[in-house]
């Protein structure tokens, strides 16, 4: 029974680094896309609105394909979308950076954009390395 109960342990405490670790990636992308729309502070006012639109859909986008992660297939769909608003996000964000004065000032949003999107592979790759 010594061997066993060890057996059991060893299983459930990786688990729980496991969990752990999710939990803090979850907080990592959370903080990702804070500091991100805060960053949009620094872009031209007049590209603002479209951004942050877009962005909300990012982040309805991210909420779905987690909640749907048991319906492959919508998880899927959630997951392209996210990922093409990345883009266009990121698109408009360099855009907007040619009607900045001095554009160096849009320098970090667009750093913390690119945060926002790293934290996706990881994530994803978190997911499918231990289910």
């Amino acid at each position: 029974f010594g061997l066993l109960a060890l057996l059991i342990a060893f299983t459930f405490s990786g688990a729980a680094t496991r969990m752990d670790a999710r939990r803090t990636l979850i907080v990592a992308e959370t903080n990702a896309m804070g500091t991100a729309w805060l960053r949009l502070d620094l872009l031209p006012v007049a590209h603002q609105p479209a951004l942050r639109q877009d962005f909300r859909d990012y982040v309805d986008a991210r909420i779905a394909y987690y909640r749907d992660l048991t319906d492959i297939e919508r998880a899927t769909r959630e997951n392209a979308r996210a990922n093409a608003l990345q883009l266009v996000i990121w698109k408009k964000a360099v855009a907007s950076l040619q009607d900045m004065p001095t554009p160096t000032l849009g320098v970090s949003a667009l750093q913390a954009l690119n945060e926002m999107i790293d934290i996706t592979t990881t994530r994803s790759v978190a997911l499918e390395t231990h289910p």
